[in-house]
């Protein structure tokens, strides 16, 4: 989601393709999170440098930034709509490919989880069920994902890939 100031030139629109918000100033996450490293690859993908005005730490910091005309900002949709009514923000969906993206849990045995990791898997399936948000469980369907899977293979931490939010 691209998250704009009122007045700005894009806060009219309802959609947009993130080569058009390329051309504008950009408030960032710092160079080394996921938001950040795919935002670098978008950009550099469509040939078009990022103009970042300021990097900051957190979304809550992206959106004060954004609200004080410091530029425009590419964030999770969900994530920052408290924000963006608080500071009378304005959102306009993103139509790339890459702003959806596959998420994966993994497990040795399901049945073994902790009660609150058991919780929140449940949730995840509640809110797919209910088709109030894109998140669906296991593969086959189109869009967004988040599949959990048990495996025999050790958990470990995985480093950020370059083009995944």
């Amino acid at each position: 989601m691209l998250v704009v100031p009122p007045g700005h030139p894009l806060a009219g629109r309802r959609r947009i393709a993130f080569v058009e918000a390329a051309a504008h100033d950009f408030v960032s996450l710092t160079r080394g999170t996921s938001l950040a490293q795919r935002l670098a690859l978008a950009s550099s993908q469509i040939g078009v440098p990022l103009r970042i005005r300021i990097h900051v730490r957190s979304f809550d910091a992206m959106c004060q930034m954004v609200a004080a005309g410091l530029g425009i900002a590419v964030l999770p949709g969900a994530a920052v709509q408290p924000l963006v009514k608080a500071l009378g923000l304005r959102k306009v969906e993103l139509t790339d490919a890459w702003v959806d993206r596959d998420l994966l849990l993994g497990a040795r045995d399901l049945a073994a989880l902790s009660r609150p990791v058991r919780s929140l898997l449940d949730h995840f399936e509640d809110r797919r069920q209910s088709a109030q948000a894109p998140t669906r469980l296991n593969t086959g369907i189109p869009g967004p994902a988040l599949s959990i899977h048990e495996s025999n293979i050790p958990l470990c931490a995985i480093p950020p890939v370059r083009s995944g939010s």
